[in-house]
């Protein structure tokens, strides 16, 4: 009901943007909720408990698709771009920092040893694929988005690792990236206050005309980069611990490589969105 309640709050703060996206963003949500309700009448019927823990193998299937189109996992994350895109800021800070976690606080409650293997390959997949699309990205917001999906790819990969390590170390990825890509929408969305647009290509003004909000991007750069010092430091080394040892080393190196190009991709952001413009030095 409450995760709910946030849904209905949310599609109203979207609605202010855009309403055929506002729209779009419910239905999706409420789809999610449906199978998440179905999952669990069928749990229930199967165990006599509505305890979301792990469950039974029959049921995984409707709490995976429900929670996944919340939490935005490959091939169920269609809608969160779009809705990035075309919400106002302050909605975009509450649907990356708290919506999306609801659905991957769900998929924790759901970890277990037999499940670790296909979150770990989920992960790997988000990773790679949110870096690269966001790499191609021109609208700011939709380059944020996609990083959404990428940071949420080392979550998934940390309980992947099958280990209680990795359950702690997803719990501190999920806050440290509701903090830090906070930050970095608030600071974009004064950006395109600003100047009226999303598009990097007309951005570049920003160090010199607003150097505090270019200081809090950059400490949000840093932070989802994995800067030393930074929660998003803290938050990978974390992830890399627990994937340390086993089978996971391939699994590290795909991780390092998402995170190179997280690196690359905020260092263009950096530029065309604050150093480009014809008064860097005005």
């Amino acid at each position: 009901i409450f995760l709910e309640l946030s849904t209905l709050s949310l599609f109203l703060m979207v609605l202010a943007g855009d309403s055929r996206t506002a729209i779009m963003y419910l239905i999706t949500q409420f789809t999610g909720a449906g199978l998440l309700l179905v999952g669990t009448g069928a749990l229930f019927l199967e165990t006599g408990s509505i305890s979301i823990g792990p469950v039974t193998p029959s049921t995984v299937p409707f709490f995976i698709l429900g929670l996944g189109i919340k939490a935005a996992l490959p091939g169920l994350h269609f809608w969160l771009p779009g809705t990035h895109s075309m919400a106002p800021s302050s909605a975009s800070v509450l649907l990356s920092g708290v919506a999306v976690k609801l659905g991957i606080y769900g998929l924790i409650r759901l970890a277990s040893p037999w499940l670790a293997p296909w979150f770990l390959s989920l992960g790997l997949i988000m990773a790679l694929y949110g870096v690269l699309q966001a790499l191609l990205q021109h609208d700011v917001k939709r380059l944020l988005a996609f990083h959404t999906i990428s940071q949420l790819g080392f979550v998934l990969s940390a309980l992947g690792s099958g280990t209680e390590l990795g359950i702690l170390a997803a719990l501190f990825y999920s806050l440290a990236h509701g903090v830090f890509k906070g930050l970095l929408f608030c600071s974009i969305g004064v950006l395109e206050k600003r100047y009226q647009t999303r598009d990097l290509g007309q951005l570049g003004r920003g160090i010199a005309s607003d150097p505090l909000t270019f200081a809090l991007f950059l400490v949000g750069a840093l932070a989802i980069t994995g800067f030393p010092g930074t929660s998003g430091f803290v938050a990978k080394s974390l992830v890399k611990e627990a994937l340390k040892g086993g089978p996971h080393g391939f699994a590290s190196l795909v991780l390092v490589a998402a995170g190179t190009g997280t690196a690359i991709s905020f260092s263009k952001m950096g530029y065309y969105g604050f150093m480009k413009g014809k008064d860097l030095f005005s």
